[in-house]
């Protein structure tokens, strides 16, 4: 007897060739799987075909952004003409996908919209201003520091020399002023650029220190990412031929960023090549026609490669004879004009003017000034002309007398100014040396000790006084 269910005879099946107990031929597991799986490819071929019929009726039903696409693409390459052959090999290659629709993001679209608006390749020399004209430029916008603006007139010229030759091998070394806040470091290095009579463009350290992002980039993978601080620069220039400033360089710390990444590593590529490796760009982007200038309190907290690389410059601080100057001459004008006042509505005679850059200077420990710039100069012109407004300038005439200053500065300082909370309050200086400080943060003279008299805790004990508790300095 057949030992398969039904007796069937036991043929090898025409589907595998091998015996298996079914009831029939047309049973057979692995003709059954090959069918269902070419069930699924005919399923999704058939899926494909309606979304290409589908995008191709999108497409038809919008052909302006093909053509967008299209003239995007062909403003890239334009743009890119002049450059080195690595950047148009990638332009082309994103072009190509992004005309054949291969890449619909936007990703690759906001990136040829970059390399479109970006200026590449060598900029064209311009006619640059002479010496004289340069030196002129230099004192009308910044007043005071005339040695330095000697040495300053001196890169300008050489600036002009190498431009006028159009070689291309040779930079101008970096610039490094170091000096006291206030003082103008960054006024100076925009002087600099209107002399040279190029855009100028600032770039916070401090920022970069703690996310080297906005320095260099981010991958344009990322659907947030954007150029850093450096292509962002360039492109609201509109031209790579830029005064760049990197402000407040003495905070830029010897560590590592949030992302693991060395911001002075990318600062010393900066300063140190003619080139700059954008990571949201991910081309070198030439930079061989910048200038830069960077600012810093001390130098002592810059790293050595990196102040190696730069000339320093001391910008001291300003004279009593010219804070005043400059305040009348720079800052008093500014400020009017940044309200939208008129000169003759809020007139400052010279007498209120040195009360108040002098009269009114904030004071360091041993008694002198130690306001070295114009910032608390500008923040106590600024709160004259508050009152001023609120007097009813520039419908009338408001006049800055010195009883005027008194009455919204209050009493002329004649010591330190003390710490603590409350108001405003000013202490006399110690008579001798050494000091305590009070609970409020008030600085108090030590009181003098003599062999012949009694302890002043024990004395003032006696009286009746509560101590005062003091901790030494």
């Amino acid at each position: 007897m057949s030992r398969f269910r039904g007796g069937l005879d036991p043929r090898p099946c025409s589907s595998c060739g091998l015996l298996h107990p079914t009831l029939s031929r047309d049973d057979c597991p692995v003709r059954l799987h090959a069918e269902a799986v070419r069930a699924e490819e005919e399923e999704r071929e058939e899926e494909a075909a309606i979304t290409a019929a589908m995008g191709s009726e999108t497409k038809k039903a919008q052909p302006g952004q093909a053509n967008a696409d299209a003239e995007l693409a062909a403003a890239a390459r334009s743009a890119v003409a002049g450059a080195s052959e690595v950047v148009r090999a990638e332009v082309e290659s994103v072009a190509e996908r992004v005309v054949a629709d291969e890449d619909g993001s936007s990703h690759q679209r906001n990136w040829l919209r970059l390399v479109a608006e970006l200026p590449w390749g060598e900029p064209p020399t311009r006619r640059r201003p002479a010496a004289v004209m340069a030196q002129r430029a230099l004192d009308a916008a910044h007043g005071g520091h005339a040695g330095v603006k000697a040495i300053l007139a001196d890169r300008v010229a050489a600036a002009i020399h190498l431009e006028m030759q159009g070689d291309g091998e040779h930079r101008i070394r970096p610039l490094l002023l170091v000096g006291p806040p206030g003082t103008g470091k960054t006024t100076l290095a925009r002087a600099m650029a209107s002399a040279l009579d190029l855009p100028c463009e600032v770039v916070s350290v401090p920022m970069a220190a703690m996310d080297e992002v906005y320095l260099a980039g981010a991958d344009r993978v990322w659907s947030s990412a954007e150029p850093g601080a450096i292509v962002r620069a360039v492109r609201r220039a509109g031209t790579s031929r830029l005064m760049l400033v990197l402000d407040e360089i003495d905070k830029l710390g010897g560590g590592w960023s949030r992302h693991g990444g060395s911001p002075t590593a990318w600062l010393l590529e900066l300063l140190g090549s003619t080139t700059w490796s954008d990571r949201y760009l991910g081309v070198p982007y030439p930079t061989s026609a910048m200038s830069f200038v960077a600012t810093a309190n001390s130098p002592d907290p810059i790293p050595a490669p990196l102040l190696d690389r730069c000339e320093v410059l001391p910008v001291p601080g300003l004279t009593p004879a010219e804070r005043v100057q400059v305040a009348g001459s720079h800052v008093w004008p500014r400020l009017l004009k940044a309200y939208n006042l008129p000169a003759g509505t809020v007139p400052l005679p010279p007498d209120a003017l040195e009360l108040v850059v002098t009269g009114y200077a904030r004071t360091g420990s041993a008694g002198g000034s130690d306001e070295a710039g114009l910032r608390g100069v500008e923040t106590r012109m600024e709160a004259l002309l508050y009152r001023a407004i609120a007097q009813g300038a520039p419908a009338r005439r408001v006049w800055i007398t010195p009883e005027f200053v008194a009455a919204r500065l209050g009493p002329r300082s004649h010591g330190r100014r003390a710490m603590g909370f409350g108001p405003p309050r000013m202490v006399a200086e110690p008579e001798s040396e050494g000091a305590v400080w009070a609970v409020s943060g008030l600085r108090l003279p030590r009181p003098r000790m003599s062999s012949g008299s009694p302890a002043p805790m024990a004395a003032g004990l006696r009286e009746g006084r509560a101590p005062l508790r003091t901790s030494r300095v």
